[in-house]
């Protein structure tokens, strides 16, 4: 029985981690995580933690905000997307990937 249950444990495991492959400029994944901090005077806050990862290229963005709200969200891509416009190879795998030089992105 524990070679049947561990045989099944180690193959969901395989699965859970599978990695999922896309083309470049195609797809981003973006998570929150909410924390609480404790500040030197002992004062709590919570603070969110806002997560960009480009698919392809795994190149990631993060930043704390206070607050988690739809302004907050899209403020966050703005600066997700300016961070990546400056990193080599982002508007060049957009350009590719839509196929035309309309892809720009001011720093």
């Amino acid at each position: 029985m524990k070679r049947k249950v561990g045989k099944l444990k180690r193959q969901k495991q395989k699965i859970a981690y599978m990695r999922f492959e896309t083309e470049p400029g195609h797809q981003a994944q973006v998570d929150f995580g909410k924390f609480q901090v404790e500040l030197p005077d002992g004062n709590v806050i919570k603070l969110y933690l806002f997560l960009m990862i480009l698919e392809y290229s795994r190149k990631i963005y993060t930043e704390l905000i206070e607050r988690c709200d739809m302004p907050s969200f899209l403020d966050c891509h703005i600066h997700a997307f300016e961070y990546f416009a400056r990193k080599k190879g982002f508007c060049e795998a957009l350009k590719k990937r839509h196929g035309h030089e309309s892809v720009q992105i001011s720093p």
